[in-house]
């Protein structure tokens, strides 16, 4: 009985020490899934839904869509201007942003599948056609 107990000791201690070591770390961002500082500024400055009160809907829209093509183009290998392009064509942002139309860009899905095709061994390229698909 002794021993057991002195085994459930042992493994709290060990639990109670790997709990507060973890909660002691900083988070650790993964390279690549974070923004970096520059694409989070030029992401901020991207209109949202307050400037929609300002524009017609489709300049709004189409405005949006050249911000994040021109981030893409800057930064080819940021996740972070696909994912929110990707986003708003796929219709998701609705919730925050207002109701999407994503007819207007039908091509990039098929765009970025066919990246995925040619690029078997880029695992953004991968992700991307992976994300249009959901």
């Amino acid at each position: 009985m002794e021993c057991d107990s002195l085994f459930w000791s042992r493994c709290f201690l060990v639990v109670t020490m790997l709990v507060a070591a973890s909660l002691a770390q900083p988070p650790v961002s993964l390279p690549g899934c974070e923004p970096t500082p520059e694409v989070r500024k030029a992401l901020e400055e991207i209109p949202d839904g307050k400037d929609l009160a300002k524009m017609k809907f489709s300049d709004w829209v189409a405005r949006r869509h050249t911000a994040y093509q021109e981030l893409i183009a800057k930064y080819p290998r940021e996740v972070e201007p696909y994912r929110r392009l990707i986003e708003e064509e796929n219709g998701e942002r609705r919730g925050r942003d207002g109701f999407l139309d994503p007819s207007p860009y039908p091509a990039l899905p098929e765009k970025l599948r066919a990246q995925a095709a040619q690029n078997l061994d880029d695992p953004l390229a991968l992700y991307l056609a992976w994300c249009c698909s959901k």
